[in-house]
């Protein structure tokens, strides 16, 4: 009948909106840890580039 098919047309609206919902929270978890390592590796780099600026600074007023 028309009231079961739009039952069951709900329901499979609901799964997908659910589905959604979940790739979403999967992708902005992911898109969150991949700009934390990119932001980790960028500190690491910018200290390292400091350390050796500063270690040739000395090198070269001794």
């Amino acid at each position: 009948s028309i009231r079961e098919e739009k039952q069951i047309y709900e329901k499979e609206l609901m799964n997908l909106r659910a589905k959604y919902e979940e790739d979403t929270a999967h992708f902005k978890d992911s898109h969150s840890r991949a700009l934390d390592e990119l932001s980790r590796k960028h500190r690491a780099a910018l200290e390292n580039t400091q350390s050796i600026s500063e270690k040739e600074k000395n090198r070269l007023l001794s």
